[in-house]
């Protein structure tokens, strides 16, 4: 940038030299400045590639499913996903209106959700990845695999809720 100025301003005192100048500045100059487009060239080719390669390795499937909340405590196979994923994100709410689901998150390692009842968020620290319900009214799923296809939630039925369960998730490979 310094030589860029110092050209400009010898131009401008004596343009009689112009010629000179540039010429001399364009023998010392356009060979660094080609090495340095290609150095940019190849880190960006690089990058290009690295971002191809994790997009192409980022795999992801939305869907989604019911429960109703009478059925038994028990475990569910969830399939034709396409992929055995390595985490799942859920997010639920029960028919009926009212403010009353969980979104939940993890692995089969850790879990952890927050859930909604009324207008009171509450933060678990508990396995269970979905909470439908309230108090000790609900059904809570906890993911207990990731297979082939798909996954598994152990369902756990405490009370006697009813209604329909809606949820839905992004799992990811």
């Amino acid at each position: 940038m310094k030589k860029i100025l110092i050209i400009l301003i010898l131009l401008l005192a004596s343009p009689v030299y112009a010629d000179e100048i540039i010429a001399d500045f364009t023998e010392q100059s356009l060979p660094v400045l080609n090495d340095e487009l290609s150095k940019i060239r190849d880190d960006l080719s690089s990058l290009s590639s690295e971002i191809s390669s994790f997009s192409s390795s980022v795999t992801s499937k939305i869907g989604s499913f019911t429960r109703d909340m009478t059925t038994a405590t028990g475990d569910v196979s969830y399939t034709g996903i396409g992929f055995k994923p390595k985490l799942l994100l859920c997010i639920s709410h029960l028919d009926g209106g009212g403010v009353n689901g969980s979104i939940g998150f993890g692995d089969v390692d850790s879990q952890r959700n927050i859930f909604f009842f009324l207008s009171t968020p509450a933060m678990s620290g508990s396995s269970s990845m979905i909470v439908l319900g309230s108090g000790t009214i609900l059904q809570s799923g906890t993911l207990k695999t990731f297979d082939t296809d798909g996954f598994t939630l152990t369902w756990e039925k405490t009370g006697l809720p009813t209604g329909i369960g809606n949820i839905s998730y992004l799992a990811f490979k």
